[in-house]
């Protein structure tokens, strides 16, 4: 498979957002981050999205996770049930899906985030801090508007 390939299959696997699709992505992310599931009445809160809107939309897209009380606890990459990539935001621990999420995800919530990993190789324990990177100063534009 070739580079273009795999672009065009991200692409279509990640289709551009709307801004309240964006919004509320990004409110899910960082609420998720805190290390509690999320409900529907948060989101509005954070959002002002109507509460109908976010449970369509959330129920629409794959990679979301929900609990029995329709709570918000997997998305896109973050979960609050344990994982073997832990995301250590000030006092809160949530965890992500893999490696490559723990690198993406900090500049979503905007935050430095302290990461910890187990090598499923050697067993021995990782940890890293990764801090915010402005996206203006690594591409030619924003990554979200």
């Amino acid at each position: 498979m070739n580079v273009e390939k795999i672009s065009n299959y991200f692409i279509q696997a990640f289709p551009a957002k709307k801004k309240n699709e964006q919004r509320l992505s990004l409110a899910v992310y960082r609420t998720l981050a805190l290390g509690q599931p999320v409900t529907i009445e948060q989101l509005h809160s954070t959002t002002n999205l109507p509460s109908k809107e976010i449970n369509h939309i959330l129920h629409s897209w794959p990679g979301v996770f929900f609990d029995d009380n329709n709570k918000v606890i997997g998305f896109w990459g973050i979960s609050v049930q344990e994982m073997p990539h832990r995301l250590k935001m000030n006092d809160h621990l949530s965890y992500a899906w893999c490696a490559w999420d723990t690198l993406f995800i900090p500049e979503l919530l905007n935050k430095t985030v302290k990461i910890e990993s187990d090598c499923p190789v050697t067993g021995n324990h990782i940890e890293l801090n990764v801090s915010l990177i402005h996206a203006e100063s690594v591409f030619d534009k924003p990554i979200f508007l």
